[in-house]
């Protein structure tokens, strides 16, 4: 009986050693949910990193495109607007026309205010030096100012000042040239000094085939003797005209305007036959 009891002792504490030596994670199937957790988490993550990698490269993607299409759009629109200023400068460059002294060209848009005259190409305004180097001079004593005259800053004077070459043109009265001077400096100046901002010639008592007259080279390529029809081909209808039709008189006057203070007269006369037909006086102002 002792030796019954004795063994069952035995026996219980050898059951009992076996299962506390016992590794749970060798039991079957014990192990495998515990890798399936673990592949699961890993396959999750994974997963993630995969999205977030994939995400990632998208946004780059979508960036590098994005700032390819600026780039691009900037491209294009410089080379619109290098293009656009290229063909505004070939515009111009190719809309002059020849002077009648052949030396040079001027803008066929009278806008600009150029014009040709005795040879030298002129832009309004321009110094009053630059016509007396050319021959061209006024003396104020003539209008009773022998000490001079002064303007002061934005002053002017109308189109009352005339202008003679005698040199070249003697003191003939057939040609009628006057000037309007303004200073546009920020202080006072003598007269002599300023600039011309409207000039106007008449040669309607130049006899054909008479004394020597100044050239003349207007926009488009007018010149002395253009007739309406040209003058219209070339600057299209006035903004305002005259016509004077009597038995002493007949002329047709165009006034262009551009309500800017530029305007550009022009008056056609039919007279004897011993004058000068055609366009025989401008007027081109610019102020």
């Amino acid at each position: 009986m002792n030796a019954k009891k004795i063994l069952a002792v035995i026996i219980v504490l050898t059951m009992s050693l076996g299962l506390v030596a016992c590794d749970f994670s060798k039991l079957p199937g014990m192990n495998n949910v515990n890798a399936e957790d673990k592949d699961n988490d890993e396959d999750e993550d994974k997963e993630d990193e995969d999205e977030t990698e994939a995400t990632e490269e998208t946004e780059a993607a979508d960036e590098t495109e994005a700032a390819d299409e600026t780039e691009a759009a900037d491209e294009t629109e410089a080379a619109d607007e290098t293009e656009a200023a290229d063909e505004t400068k070939k515009s111009k460059e190719t809309k002059t026309s020849e002077t009648k002294s052949g030396n040079t060209s001027i803008s066929d848009d009278w806008t600009e205010t150029q014009f040709e005259y005795d040879g030298v190409v002129y832009q309004l305004p321009f110094a009053y030096k630059d016509a007396e180097n050319n021959g061209w001079s006024f003396d104020m004593a003539d209008y009773g100012y022998e000490d001079g005259y002064i303007l002061n800053s934005d002053e002017y004077v109308y189109s009352t000042i005339d202008l003679y070459n005698e040199p070249a043109y003697g003191e003939s009265n057939d040609i009628d040239v006057s000037i309007g001077l303004v200073n546009n400096s920020d202080k006072a100046l003598d007269i002599t000094e300023c600039d011309i901002y409207s000039f106007d010639c008449d040669i309607k008592w130049q006899k054909i085939n008479g004394d020597p007259m100044p050239s003349l080279t207007l926009p488009g390529g007018l010149t002395w003797g253009a007739t309406c029809d040209e003058i219209k081909a070339v600057y299209g209808e006035a903004d305002d005209s005259y016509v004077a039709d009597s038995d002493n008189v007949k002329y047709t006057e165009y006034t262009y305007e551009t309500g800017d203070g530029q305007h550009l007269i022009l008056t056609v006369y039919s007279q004897d036959d011993e004058y000068i037909q055609g366009l025989t006086h401008f007027e081109i102002y610019n102020k």
